[in-house]
């Protein structure tokens, strides 16, 4: 059982790029569906899938940014939170941070317009 589901996914996205896989599977979590749905709203995933026991994500196709990188950085060891004043930007703008406000998961950009802050879980480039 897997107790950190978006650790365990960043590193499933990282090992199919490294492999070139079109697509990867993960097991079913609201949390991890929420955090694909900002990164897909960006354009660095393709279709979400929706199984009952797993999501289907496409990492490789037409109109996709491909991923260079993913972090995590706020860990369930470490969390790290943020006032929206200090949501950098990510690789000078070409990439995005996940960030959970008060207002639900958005990216660096959505939460600086909307002057909400957050925990910072991860970033994209």
């Amino acid at each position: 059982m897997v107790t950190d589901t978006i650790g365990d996914a960043i590193s499933r996205i990282k090992n199919a790029l490294v492999r070139n896989r079109p697509n990867v599977l993960m097991p079913n979590s609201k949390h991890l569906i929420a955090v694909l749905e900002v990164l897909k709203k960006h354009n660095f995933v393709g279709d979400i899938g929706l199984e009952e026991a797993e999501i289907n994500v496409q990492l490789i196709g037409e109109n996709i940014n491909r991923i260079t990188d993913i972090k995590r950085i706020s860990k369930p060891g470490l969390r790290v939170y943020a006032p929206y004043r200090e949501l950098g930007r990510v690789l000078n703008g070409y990439g995005i941070s996940v960030v959970s406000t008060s207002k639900g998961l958005m990216s660096n950009k959505e939460a600086r317009k909307s002057k909400s802050g957050g925990e910072v879980i991860l970033e994209v480039y």
